[in-house]
């Protein structure tokens, strides 16, 4: 927790400066340890510890924080921890984490927003047929086309369950209902047109735009279900019941209080019938029918579905809000979907032109020749090619080999198909080189990455560094906290005396005292009694090291200051004191350990810091500090 922090807020805590007077716009304010700290980076640190206080700081108060800060940086680049695998590997994975938002093309992804909110005002009537093989899509849209009956080819062939009561007609939906790839030819068929055969990872799909209309926004409803089965006497049993709510519903009866008892929808009895917005071709479309007829606050009458029969309360209907203020919605439901995709393709076309990157004249005819000596077999082809350490491609000027985009593929590969799927791999790989290279060039084009990748760079430099010289040292230096405790014991005083010692808990008085008998026969040290009981009872009993005053524990005033007989604390009844006593005052450093650790780190903090202070030169360039104030 205490790394994310110093990754994530940065209150910083250290740094020093050296600084020529500069009138760039980005001068030098200071140099720490030879290295120049410019006003930029200064400034962007500032402002976010700004942001994360209660009360802001001056420059003058933040200075020396940050002049510290820097100096224990210093320190953990001196001691070599920059250059440790485990800082590199966790700076290249920053390193691409924070790039993700410059790696698309900003222009794309605001045209692809601006096309969904587009398509959001509408919605569009369609028909649908989806089948699993790409031959059949295409022999079904020729019989569509020469004018064969919808409903009996998407009866008969359709795999989409909803054809067979619905004859392929979807009806009126609206954007966001189905995935981006089907949604976008859907809102791209002009109506009375037919779309292309076009796959998703569903299936083979031909849709049918028969008409369309201006969204009409979402609603608001809860609901009461009552379950029908399909007999007869079970559907009019069931109206009978959704019919006597009715009637309850009518005389005034709480709506949410009646779902949460009577509702046969599992959800509802938990949220009162409560179903969240819902837009155009999102529930079945009777419910979704009734739903927008009915005015805000209007109670339906009993309204049948292929589910049952229902009874509706509609609370609310809202409209399409502006773009701008759907935009960050709009942003969010794209990056969970291909959409992004579209935007980081722009942007690594984009990093292939800029970095030239080109296939290799000859690598077309190395794959032809590794699967002529493999007789065609795919598999030995690929044997070869992961061998081949020839140029495939080049970024700029450095090369992608042969073997490694072999190593991308796995045998399987139709023979007729290897070379462009060779090709493909290749292309993939040169934009992954391509983005790379991208990724190495951003602290130069976009500040406010390079900004974040120097605050984490100095981050877990900080912290590693912290944890080495101050942070864990009341754990690792048992000597020093001692010694520290022997000089300042005074301060560590108690008013009150404590018990000091093991406490054995059990069900009962019986097993307490059997526990009690086996520990002092045993003989076994301090710090392997709870091993050793748990070996020899289980989950029968247990034992805790406990230092506490009187008047703070009952159970520990039970067993050792005369009070009352506690209640049982969970499943333990019986308490039994073991190895222990009662002192006045502290005796070694473990017994005020909590408090001891963080006067024992200032100190350490403060006697590093002064080292510090003294090992690194400090130049602060005071004309430039000032025009910050």
């Amino acid at each position: 927790m205490m790394k994310k922090n110093l990754l994530f807020t940065m209150a910083v805590s250290a740094m020093a400066v050296l600084a020529a007077v500069a009138a760039a716009p980005d001068p030098v304010l200071m140099n720490i340890a030879g290295k120049d700290v410019h006003k930029s980076e200064f400034e962007y640190l500032y402002n976010k510890n700004n942001l994360q206080q209660q009360q802001s700081q001056s420059i003058d108060e933040y200075l020396g924080m940050f002049i510290d800060y820097k100096l224990k940086v210093a320190a953990a680049e001196a001691a070599g921890l920059d250059t440790m695998a485990s800082f590199r590997d966790e700076m290249a994975r920053y390193a691409k984490e924070l790039a993700r938002p410059y790696l698309k093309d900003a222009a794309v992804e605001d045209s692809i927003a601006r096309v969904t909110y587009d398509h959001m005002l509408k919605n569009v009537d369609i028909n649908h047929l989806m089948v699993a093989d790409k031959h059949l899509a295409d022999s079904l849209r020729q019989l569509l086309e020469s004018g064969a009956d919808w409903a009996d080819l998407a009866v008969k062939y359709s795999t989409d369950p909803s054809a067979k009561t619905n004859g392929g007609h979807i009806g009126y939906i609206s954007s966001g209902t189905f995935p981006w790839s089907f949604e976008k030819v859907v809102y791209d068929t002009p109506v009375g047109g037919m779309s292309h055969v076009f796959r998703t990872q569903y299936g083979y799909h031909i849709i049918k735009v028969n008409g369309g209309r201006p969204d009409r926004g979402e609603v608001k409803v809860r609901h009461i279900l009552k379950l029908t089965r399909g007999a007869d006497a079970d559907t009019l049993q069931k109206l009978h019941e959704i019919d006597s709510i009715y009637q309850v519903l009518k005389n005034g009866a709480d709506f949410k209080e009646v779902a949460s008892r009577e509702t046969e929808d599992p959800s509802g009895k938990n949220n009162g019938g409560d179903l969240d917005w819902f837009s155009t071709g999102r529930m079945v479309p009777q419910f979704e029918a009734a739903s927008f007829a009915l005015k805000d606050g209007e109670l339906s009458a009993p309204v049948r579905t292929a589910y049952g029969y229902h009874l509706i309360l509609k609370e609310g209907s809202r409209q399409r809000k502006p773009f701008e203020d759907m935009r960050k919605e709009i942003e969010e439901t794209m990056a969970r979907d291909e959409r992004s995709q579209m935007a980081q393709a722009r942007a690594i076309d984009g990093f292939k032109a800029r970095y030239k990157a080109r296939m290799d004249e000859n690598v077309g005819k190395a794959v032809e020749e590794a699967l002529s000596l493999s007789n065609g077999n795919v598999a030995n082809a690929l044997r070869v090619l992961r061998q081949n350490n020839a140029p495939a491609g080049y970024v700029d000027d450095k090369a992608v080999v042969v073997a490694d985009v072999a190593s991308m593929l796995a045998p399987g590969i139709p023979q007729n198909e290897f070379k462009d799927v060779f090709l493909a791999a290749l292309d993939y790989k040169l934009g992954e080189a391509a983005t790379d290279r991208a990724i190495a060039d951003l602290p130069k084009t976009e500040p406010s990455y390079a900004n974040l990748m120097n605050e984490y760079h100095d981050g877990i430099l900080l912290y590693e560094i912290s944890n080495r010289e101050v942070w864990d040292k009341p754990n690792t230096d048992k000597r020093g906290l001692e010694q520290y405790f022997e000089a300042h014991r005074k301060d560590y005083a108690w008013d009150t005396p404590r018990y000091k010692g093991y406490l054995i808990m059990a069900e009962n008085d019986s097993v307490a005292d059997l526990a009690r008998t086996y520990l002092a026969s045993s003989g076994a040290p301090d710090d392997s009694l709870a091993i050793v009981l748990r070996k020899q009872m289980g989950n029968n009993a247990k034992v805790e090291r406990v230092l506490a005053p009187q008047g703070a524990n009952a159970v520990i005033d039970y067993v050792a200051f005369g009070g009352a007989r506690p209640q049982p604390v969970g499943r333990w009844a019986s308490f039994v004191p073991f190895r222990y006593r009662i002192i006045a005052q502290p005796e070694e450093a473990a017994d005020v350990k909590g408090a001891l650790s963080v006067d024992y780190q200032k100190k350490l903090e403060k006697e590093w810091l002064e080292q510090l202070h003294r090992t690194y030169k400090v130049k602060l360039n005071e004309k430039a500090i000032n025009l910050l104030k």
